[in-house]
């Protein structure tokens, strides 16, 4: 039965894919062909080369209409005609390609399958069939009469595709291996697909190598070329050519955004060349890296290189560098004297305060890092790329620390400006001013209504003499549980009244710990009118005006009580006076004052 043309191209397709995920043991033959080409794609007649380091193997086969290779990972080597004798000189590990989902050759590769991370140079991209052949050279001179040699590519890894037909990774053909030596392949015949070849000229004379490749922004950190990433210029790429023997034969340098002759170029690429290369000659192909950026691509090999290296051919290409910029998150820890919120001058840093960040980078990465002030109460996180998500918060010693600074208590963002069309070197600045306003609440030389209530007290009072303390609180708008004005003519009377206080009436209670609060600091002289104290939802300086100095609460609490001197009903000024009391009756028992400058904690908490 003949099928629709829609649902017989539908069943092709299943059919490929289908294919793709069979045992290889299932499959009698690869499907697909390989042949020869020359660096630019095009193909030989007869496949006879005038120079053997201008032959490149393909596959696929040359148009759409046949079929393609199994997409995967592959071998290749070079043999005499009847594939006895191997005639590839490198490392096996150097001689590997990758078939992508067209069937088609995709250019070298490594055993992961990172385009562009093989040995072997590649050609240029043959834009009729979406291939990128890859060079054979080097191998050394067959033994056969006719001069004939026979290419190889030979199944290594087999693609697992989705549903979409796209790469999600790959299976390990079980019978394919690497000898010993390194060199050599074990493998099936049935898992090779083999094209026969000529060269005039073995090895040849000396040729002109052309570097060149890309340089993109890895805004995504794959450290792969993405068709959106914009171009970086003004890079140098740093170009070394070894002779045969090993020693330097000759450099070249390349600028990102320029041509081989220094002249302005297509964004991001570059270009160089070195004349009269040898015969068998190697290369190094490194960037020259530039603070503040990060390299990304190519993607590290297992000695940690970011380089490209190999042999060299007419046109070397695909040398592309992913980078992207990074920089750091910044501020200070302060002592927030007046607790303002802000860092004014002459506030100290604070040394060893832990700081922590929860980054989440543009790839996925999360990152948490803990760091610990340093000495001037300074911090800068490690590096992060640019398009960085983060959050930067402070972590307290202990709750007797006050937060002050910022108001929304802990830092985020994301890192950098947004994308760019096209990048320079400039780097990225680092984002500073994440600072972090703390003060330590403590003791301020406070005593307690019972300590005004005992003998100790007494004595001190009447030291000053008692006339004179009495006359200090006489002076005052105190209150008693009826909310008559009271004043004193003998310290009996005050103490009598000091312990019978309640806050049935809130304005007795608040009294009475203004009245020892009065002679904390006016008798007995041990608080500072000047001393700076907690006192949330009564406080009227600081951020949220959560704090107040002794001076402004007693006289906070005078001008209530002379307005106020009954409040036992529920009410706004009920609640008032009893946010005036606590913090007065905090402050007597020595608590919630804001400690003289502190310029370090104990690192490690």
């Amino acid at each position: 039965m003949r099928l629709p043309f829609n649902l017989r191209c539908l069943r092709g397709v299943l059919a490929f894919v289908a294919a793709s995920m069979l045992p290889l043991a299932a499959l009698a033959q690869l499907p697909g062909a390989v042949f020869t080409t020359l660096p630019d794609g095009t193909t030989v007649d007869k496949n006879t080369y005038a120079n053997c380091e201008d032959v490149y193997l393909n596959g696929g086969p040359q148009n759409f209409t046949g079929s393609g290779l199994l997409p995967g990972i592959y071998y290749f080597q070079v043999t005499t005609p009847n594939g006895a004798t191997l005639l590839s000189t490198d490392a096996a590990s150097n001689r590997l390609l990758l078939v992508g989902t067209n069937g088609r050759v995709d250019g070298n590769c490594d055993f992961a399958g990172t385009p562009g991370a093989g040995g072997h140079p590649n050609g240029a991209l043959n834009v009729s069939n979406g291939s990128t052949s890859v060079q054979l050279w080097p191998f050394t001179m067959t033994t056969n009469n006719g001069g004939e040699y026979k290419a190889w590519a030979i199944l290594a890894r087999t693609a697992i595709l989705d549903g979409s037909g796209n790469i999600i990774g790959f299976t390990t053909n079980p019978f394919t291996s690497v000898d010993i030596d390194g060199i050599h392949l074990i493998f099936r015949s049935k898992d090779a697909k083999t094209d026969n070849f000529k060269c005039a000229v073995q090895g040849g004379g000396p040729t002109s190598a052309v570097f060149s490749g890309h340089k993109y922004y890895d805004s995504n950190l794959s450290g792969v070329l993405d068709p959106s990433e914009a171009p970086v210029n003004g890079f140098k790429v740093h170009v070394i050519v070894y002779a045969p023997d090993g020693s330097v034969f000759g450099t070249c340098d390349g600028l990102t955004g320029t041509d081989a002759l220094g002249n302005p170029g297509p964004a991001g690429d570059w270009s160089c060349e070195v004349q009269n290369v040898p015969a068998g000659s190697t290369y190094l192909v490194c960037e020259v890296p530039i603070a503040g950026w990060l390299q990304t691509g190519p993607v590290p090999d297992s000695s940690g290189s970011q380089c490209y290296s190999g042999f060299v051919g007419p046109l070397v290409t695909g040398l592309d560098f992913g980078n992207i910029r990074v920089a750091r998150l910044c501020g200070e820890k302060f002592y927030d004297s007046n607790a303002n919120g802000a860092l004014d001058g002459g506030e100290p840093g604070i040394g060893c305060f832990k700081i922590t960040i929860a980054a989440t980078e543009p790839d996925g990465t999360v990152v948490n890092q803990t760091l610990y002030t340093n000495p001037d109460g300074t911090f800068c996180s490690q590096l992060f790329p640019d398009g960085t998500t983060y959050t930067v918060c402070e972590v307290k010693p202990d709750n007797s620390w006050i937060q002050t600074a910022p108001a929304s208590v802990w830092y985020t963002g994301t890192l950098g400006p947004g994308p760019q069309q096209s990048y320079d070197t400039t780097p990225l600045p680092d984002v500073t001013n994440l600072n972090f306003g703390n003060l330590k609440l403590g003791a301020g030389g406070g005593l307690t209504l019972g300590f005004w209530s005992n003998k100790n007290g007494q004595a001190i009072m009447n030291a000053k003499p008692m006339s004179a303390s009495l006359a200090i609180l006489n002076a005052l708008c105190l209150r008693n549980a009826t909310g008559a004005h009271v004043t004193f003519s003998t310290y009996t009377a005050f103490r009598t009244w000091l312990l019978n206080a309640t806050a049935t009436n809130m304005a007795y209670m608040l009294s009475a710990q203004l009245a020892a609060m009065e002679m904390n600091v006016f008798v007995g002289g041990n608080v500072s009118g000047s001393s700076v104290v907690y006192a949330p939802g009564c406080g009227n300086t600081g951020l949220g005006n959560n704090f107040i100095t002794i001076s402004d609460l007693m006289a906070a609490a005078n001008v209530s009580l002379c307005a106020n001197g009954l409040t036992v009903a529920a009410g706004p000024i009920r609640t008032y006076q009893e946010c005036l009391k606590n913090a007065l009756d905090n402050a007597n028992n020595n608590l919630n004052f804001v400690a003289a400058p502190i310029t370090s904690v104990t690192c490690g908490y």
